[in-house]
This record gives structure tokens, C-alpha cells and sequence, in this order.
């Protein structure tokens, strides 16, 4: 007797359209509130960036410049102002939920896409990145992209493919340039596993292609070699230098000198860079970071453990942004964070169950692998550079769209997952233990260590 996969009695388009639909009234609802603030910080630095470019004003470019070309474009059709600014970043959610939506249907099936789309229609974070111009939910969107073409990439074959993900490889380097890794990682696994050297060659040709754009252009605005932008060295610097704390490696990228918990040999040091030529100061970071490390490898060890675990904790940033920036309550902020790390939690639990059950199929599993994939290679600059819970916020929707293949098989047949869950083999359920008991700890160690500097 053949197997009968039902349908569910309802179109998955039209409920994830009525999800996608409430998602953007929340955001509205969100964007209503907000925008009564002025831009501060990163989103202000992305904004004002956009509008020298879209002035045809030469700059210096501390910050990537990926976000800021799509700004100068919004600024060049709709007027410059910080209203515009963020309400871009509802055309990046749209084209990110959609993009979910298809991940997860074509490769898990209905009931997984309107479970993925549901939860990032309504998760804090990505509310709160729909409504600022920050790089968290582009790069969120264009890894999706990248996933979306390799996917395609071991179904069919297509003369397009290369151009399309080398398109969005340049385009993930511009936005955030520690992408640049993964892009080598993406290359190798399309020349190596799926065998397409031709696409390899044009996707590699069309990332360098749009990279090179911006060097030359950033060459000629300032007179010299700027490696995408200005921040990059200094980043690393801030990480892994004698006065980076072992478990707040981020510390020095949010806290200036002279601020408290910033020490005064460390501020008179930054006193010293500042009066470098700008030219001169990537050769002084490279440098110090080399004898850094080469000199006290174990607080690089020490570090980048600690890297690891800040990265997979659950992420503080959206509520306390809420606090500081706009002056919510206490209360409130401190609700958001909370409801953000349950979202969090149960995205990386479905995540893991996943990974340790054995009824997927072997499509699933491909798929499964070519998404974790994707994030992996996104995750490991910053394990080696300085870390926080917010730089995993664009890796969240990789993990999600995976575990909702594991959630959508319990909807659709809750008995038969379970009983697969309790024959899983020795190895499989020591696994799962494993990775839960790990993912816990990570997290009480954020709520002790994260209150205070180390």
C-alpha cells in the first residue's frame, strides 16, 4: 500500500500571508513609536553614511557600506530622512519572510513554513531590526538568499546560479565584511560537494567584481587602501589585545575611553592610535594582534571559548536598546528580553532535536546541512575576533527554518515523532543531552558573567 501524505484542509499561501500581514502592522505599530527618537549610535552612522553617498560627498568609511548603499538608493527615490531610513528596513523583512516561507516549503513542506513564518513574524529582535537601519536583518536576508541558492544548486542545475549567488556573496561581504570567509567556505563547498566549477568561477568572479567596486571607489574618495572599511582591524584589535576582558570580549566596541570599566593605560593607548595617520593604524592592529596572541595564546584560548558561548547566549541587546534609546520601562525592556530568549531557546531546541532525530528524510538532512553550514562559517570570525548575543541574531532564522521541520512532523503526527524520539539510538540521545545541557549552561553563565566585567 503507497503512503498518502494529506494536506492540511487550508491554503499555507493565504495563512502565511494573514501572519506575514500582522507582522508588518506590529512593525507599523513599532515604527509609530520609535520614530518619535532620533537615529542614535550604529543606525545613525549607517544613515548619515547613506546620505554622502547619496550627495556625492566624500567620506571616510569607518562602517560597511553595504546597508548605506540601499539607504542613498531610498534617499535618491522617496527623500532623505530618518523616516525613510527606517522604513527600509520593512522592504529587508518582506523580502526576508518571504524568504523563509520558501526555504522552509519547498524543503519541509506547508506546515513548516507557516510555523517559521509565525515565529519570525512576531519575534522581538526582528521586530526591532524591521525598524532601525542596522545590519542584522539584511545579513539575516542574504544568508537566506545563499541558502536559497545552494538549495537550488543540488536540485537543478541552471546557467544562472553562479551569477546570482556570487551576487549575493559581494553583497553579504559589503554589509558585513567578516562574510568574507564565508563566501571562501560557500566557493569550496560548491567546487568540492555539488562539483560545479564553473559556478564556483562565476560566483567567485561576480563577488570579487562587486567588492572591487567599492575599493576603487573607497580608494579615490580617501587616498588609499581601505579594506572595505576602517573598523575591521580595529575590531579584531579590541579583541584580542592585553586589556580585552576574557569574557566580554566586546567590551572596547561599546565603551569609549575614559567610560567606566575602560582602563586608563588602555584610553591613553587609544589617545595614541587616534593621532596615527589613518593609513598607518590597520599595520599598527594587525601587528599588536599578532604579538598579542603569539605571546599569551592561552587568553586567546581562554577568549575564544568565551567567544563561542557569548555568541549562543540569549541576545540582551533589542531590550535594552528599548531602554536606552527610546526610555521605555524597565519593565518592559526587561519583558522583551525575556520573551526574545524564549523565542530564542525554543528556535535552537527544535534546532537540536533536528540534528539528533533520526526520521528525516535524507532531503531534509542535505538541506538541514547546507543551512547549518551557512551559519557556521558566518559564526567563526567572530569567535575569533570579539563576540556578543547580538551577532547570532542572523544566523537565528537558519536554525529556525531547520527546526521547523522537526515542529511541523509533531503537528502532523505528534505520535509517531515521539515514539521516534524515545528508540533514538545511545549515541543520538547522549548527543541531544549533550547539546541541551551545553546550550543551558551557556545561558546561566551569560545571566552571572554578563552582569559584570571580567
Amino acid at each position: 500500500m503507497k503512503n498518502v501524505r494529506i494536506a492540511p484542509p487550508w491554503s499555507e499561501k493565504r495563512l502565511a500571508g494573514t501572519v506575514i500581514i500582522a507582522g508588518i502592522l506590529v512593525r507599523l505599530a513599532t515604527l509609530g513609536y520609535i520614530n518619535r527618537f532620533p537615529l542614535a549610535s550604529d543606525s545613525l552612522a549607517y544613515h548619515e553614511m547613506g546620505m554622502n553617498m547619496a550627495r556625492g560627498v566624500p567620506f571616510s568609511p569607518l562602517y560597511p557600506p553595504g546597508i548605506s548603499f540601499f539607504l542613498a538608493f531610498a534617499f535618491k527615490v522617496f527623500g532623505s530622512s530618518e523616516l525613510v531610513s527606517r522604513l527600509s528596513g520593512l522592504a529587508w523583512y518582506l523580502v526576508f519572510i518571504v524568504l523563509v516561507f520558501s526555504i522552509a516549503r519547498r524543503s519541509f513542506g506547508r506546515v513548516a513554513a507557516v510555523l517559521a513564518v509565525s515565529v519570525f513574524s512576531f519575534f522581538p529582535a526582528f521586530i526591532w531590526h524591521s525598524t532601525e537601519p542596522l545590519t542584522q536583518l539584511p545579513t539575516a536576508t542574504l544568508l537566506l538568499g545563499i541558502g536559497l541558492a545552494l538549495i537550488s544548486m543540488r536540485e537543478k542545475h541552471a546557467a544562472w546560479e553562479g551569477s546570482i549567488l556570487g551576487a549575493l556573496l559581494g553583497l553579504a561581504i559589503l554589509v558585513r565584511p567578516s562574510n568574507l570567509f564565508l563566501s571562501l567556505v560557500v566557493l569550496v563547498y560548491v567546487l568540492v560537494v555539488r562539483r560545479r566549477r564553473l559556478s564556483c568561477l562565476v560566483a567567485g568572479v561576480v563577488a570579487l567584481s562587486i567588492v572591487s567596486c567599492w575599493l576603487i571607489s573607497a580608494r579615490n574618495m580617501t587616498g588609499r587602501f581601505v579594506p572595505i572599511n576602517e573598523a575591521n582591524g580595529m575590531n579584531v584589535f579590541y579583541g584580542n589585545d592585553e586589556f580585552t576582558p576574557l569574557y566580554k570580549t566586546w567590551w572596547f566596541g561599546s565603551h569609549g575611553r575614559g567610560e567606566p570599566g575602560v582602563p586608563k593605560k588602555f584610553s591613553e593607548l587609544l589617545d595614541q592610535i587616534e593621532r596615527m595617520p589613518a593609513g598607518d593604524r590597520s599595520a599598527f592592529y594587525r601587528k599588536a594582534v599578532i604579538s598579542h596572541v603569539t605571546s599569551r595564546f592561552d587568553l586567546f584560548v581562554v577568549r575564544t571559548v568565551n567567544r563561542v558561548c557569548t555568541f549562543l547566549a540569549f541576545d540582551t541587546f533589542t531590550g535594552s536598546a528599548l531602554r536606552k534609546l527610546y526610555g521605555v520601562p524597565t519593565s518592559v525592556a526587561l519583558l522583551t528580553i525575556g520573551v526574545d530568549a524564549l523565542f530564542y531557546s525554543l528556535v535552537v531546541l527544535s534546532c537540536l532535536l533536528f540534528v539528533f532525530s533520526s526520521s528525516s528524510t535524507e532531503t531534509e538532512r542535505d538541506v538541514g546541512r547546507i543551512l547549518l553550514l551557512i551559519a557556521g562559517a558566518y559564526a567563526i570570525p567572530y569567535w575569533l575576533s570579539f563576540s556578543h548575543p547580538t551577532y547570532h541574531v542572523p544566523v537565528v532564522p537558519l536554525l529556525g527554518v531547520v527546526g521547523s521541520s522537526f515542529v511541523a512532523r509533531v503537528v502532523v503526527a505528534p505520535g509517531h515523532e515521539l515514539l521516534a524520539l524515545r528508540s533514538l539510538s545511545r549515541y543520538r540521545r547522549v548527543g541531544l543531552l549533550c547539546g541541551l545541557g551545553v546550550f543551558v549552561l551557556i545561558q546561566i553563565e551569560w545571566i552571572v558573567f554578563g552582569l559584570s566585567r571580567i
